[in-house]
């Protein structure tokens, strides 16, 4: 619907809306789905393909779009883009699934509303959705600096090449080395550790010259921490949800919507540092947000830790 409305802002723009919301809800179900079905060293594997499948999927629409665009009429991009958005559901039938839901839909808002109410009332819960609330493992600059090529004296198609097969590339290897990584501590201090590490990899970043190559550095390493910090979040969320849990799919909806808080408002965090200081003010108020967030959440962990040693936070 979107490219059969490219010249109807007010229209496009609430068919871009819905697309999302729907994606959002797509991707919630799936993962509340994914985590009622699986265990143990199943749930680091999972964590690890969903998000190559997003990585990877950016990747290819990026590139693909670009094309796509070029030699097709709008009727046929949007055909092809649907059909491959559908495909994956083939898949759907062949997987394992929890019973049907056959409680009535004017019991629905209320069931809904019960479950948020004993969902907060968890304690993994709740330092699951502060650790993502906070901004340690953000790494939004792959978002801000995607507009910033021309700071770098990069071509358009250098950009979107960067931003498609190099950002994915990046991203996926940021998976890959996601469960050697797991089996060093829990999912948690992991989490803050990829933080940490990312953010003083991006002030290092701060002495690279603007060059189209620096942009792509820049770029790729951002996505390979973010990818990682994805990964590990899913994680998280997957052994917070547990197996056969009747709220799945509402706790990792519930989890995961806080993830995309820090992603939002870390653009104008570090629009604010461009404001000041150009693509190094940037770099050093994300990376500088990140470690802050980190070792603040790092010394709550501690404190969760002694004060509720025999349970897990």
């Amino acid at each position: 619907m979107a490219f059969l409305n490219l010249d109807h802002i007010a229209l496009l723009e609430t068919v871009l809306t819905a697309g999302f919301f729907g994606a959002y809800l797509y991707q919630s179900a799936l993962g509340g789905w994914l985590s009622s079905i699986t265990s143990g060293e199943e749930e680091k594997i999972v964590s690890v393909w969903m998000t190559i499948a997003n990585v990877g999927g950016f990747g290819a629409m990026a590139i693909g779009c670009n094309q796509l665009t070029r030699h097709l009429s709008p009727v046929a991009v949007a055909l092809v883009l649907g059909t491959s958005i559908l495909m994956p559901m083939i898949a759907f039938p062949f997987m394992q699934a929890p019973g049907p839901d056959r409680s009535l839909a004017s019991e629905s808002f209320p069931q809904f509303f019960g479950d948020l109410i004993s969902l907060v009332k968890r304690r993994e819960v709740l330092v699951a959705i502060i650790l993502f609330a906070a901004p340690a493992s953000t790494f939004s600059l792959t978002n801000f600096l995607g507009g910033r090529g021309s700071d770098f004296h990069a071509s358009p198609g250098f950009i979107g090449l960067v931003g498609g097969i190099g950002a994915a590339a990046g991203g996926i290897v940021g998976c890959l080395v996601f469960p050697a990584l797991s089996r060093l501590m829990p999912l948690r201090p992991l989490y803050l550790a990829v933080g940490a590490f990312g953010a003083m990899c991006t002030l290092l970043l701060i002495l690279l010259p603007h060059t189209p190559a620096s942009y792509a550095l820049i770029l790729i390493t951002e996505n390979l921490f973010q990818s990682l910090a994805v990964t590990t979040s899913f994680a998280i969320i997957f052994e917070t949800v547990g197996r056969d849990n009747p709220l799945a799919s509402t706790t990792f909806c519930f989890i995961g919507s806080a993830y995309g808080l820090p992603i939002s408002y870390l653009l104008y965090v570090d629009a604010f540092g461009f404001a000041r200081g150009g693509i190094a003010g940037s770099l050093v108020i994300d990376a500088i947000s990140g470690i802050l967030a980190c070792a603040l959440l790092a010394m709550m962990l501690l404190w969760l830790a002694r004060r509720f040693k025999p349970a897990a936070v």
